[in-house]
């Protein structure tokens, strides 16, 4: 719906601009975090990254990431943690942790898992709702080979991501050498309150930062 539209429907909606910079800076904020747990490092998507932790202990997992996201709550951001033995299985693991998730038995993790969390085309997935297919075990108990023969390459990577996924090399980031705060007003502001809030905010989330690195 447009914005007008919603407003007509529900007069309590509050509508947030975006602002491209300031989600820029969260990114950037996330890779540093990061990088202070593991040098191998990829920024996978807006508001994901992924870290390689085997040269970290597995006892110390859970304490390193809660760390991580005690961090990234210093900085007013809200974070979640998974840790899987591969990327798309931290991934998922991440998507239902609260805070920090870690899957040491991928099976019983990943059985009950929803098909659309693996976020097949519209034309896959209805397709094997029809077959009666809506949990990712289920979808794991056809054969591969069979899966693929009747429904393409798509069904197939679908079925490697349901039974566990598999490891796959990073997209390494270079740490960052330039460290940049800003925020867009929606309006001009006539006085100097604003601005001094916002600038003691900066050096403070830019303090951290650099601690980080």
């Amino acid at each position: 719906q447009t914005s007008p539209q919603a407003l007509a429907r529900c007069p309590s909606l509050v509508i947030v601009p975006r602002s491209i910079k300031q989600e820029r800076n969260a990114q950037a904020a996330l890779v540093e975090t990061a990088l202070r747990f593991s040098p191998e490092v990829e920024s996978t998507a807006d508001g994901y990254c992924t870290i390689n932790l085997s040269r970290v202990r597995r006892t110390d997992w859970r304490q390193q990431m809660e760390a991580a996201v005690q961090t990234l709550a210093g900085l007013h951001l809200s974070a979640q943690a998974g840790v899987g033995t591969n990327p798309d299985l931290a991934f998922l693991a991440a998507h239902h942790a609260r805070p920090v998730l870690v899957v040491s038995t991928p099976a019983p993790f990943l059985a009950g898992l929803a098909i659309h969390e693996l976020d097949p085309s519209p034309e896959l997935l209805s397709v094997l709702r029809e077959w009666g297919i809506h949990h990712l075990g289920q979808l794991a108990s056809i054969p591969r080979g069979e899966l693929m023969n009747r429904l393409g390459l798509e069904a197939d990577r679908l079925w490697e991501r349901a039974a566990g996924g598999k490891e796959r090399p990073l997209r390494l980031v270079k740490p960052v050498e330039e460290f940049v705060e800003s925020y867009e007003f929606e309006q001009e502001i006539d006085t100097a309150a604003p601005a001094l809030f916002l600038l003691r905010r900066f050096l403070d989330h830019l303090t951290l930062r650099l601690e980080n690195t």
